[in-house]
């Protein structure tokens, strides 16, 4: 019995331990950026997407219908240091550009 209770301790510390560690590695398309020079004023950034790579896509063997854009998001994570995420959505031929800016809005 007392080697079930460990067990189930132990079961319940790792799941708390990956779980806390996936909220240090969450990022959420600048989110929580402030772009204002103040620490008092809160100035949120909307999520900007820069076209990044077109590509033809097709469903079956039916040609070309669609293309597969990858966007980039960047985003300040100090100072010193911006990363990028990765985001891909399918849309007609034609419809945005390479270096095109997307910035999305809730409807």
């Amino acid at each position: 019995m007392i080697t079930l209770i460990l067990v189930l301790l132990i079961i319940i510390l790792v799941l708390v331990i990956i779980s806390i560690n996936d909220e240090r590695t969450t990022k959420q398309c600048n989110s929580n950026y402030n772009c204002s020079n103040s620490s008092v004023k809160l100035v949120i950034d909307k999520p900007k997407y820069l076209v990044h790579s077109i590509q033809e896509v097709s469903s079956r063997n039916t040609g070309p219908e669609m293309a597969m854009y990858t966007l980039w998001n960047f985003y300040k994570i100090s100072d010193s240091k911006v990363e990028h995420q990765e985001l891909i959505i399918y849309d007609e031929i034609g419809k945005y550009q390479i270096n095109d800016i997307l910035e999305f809005t809730k409807m």
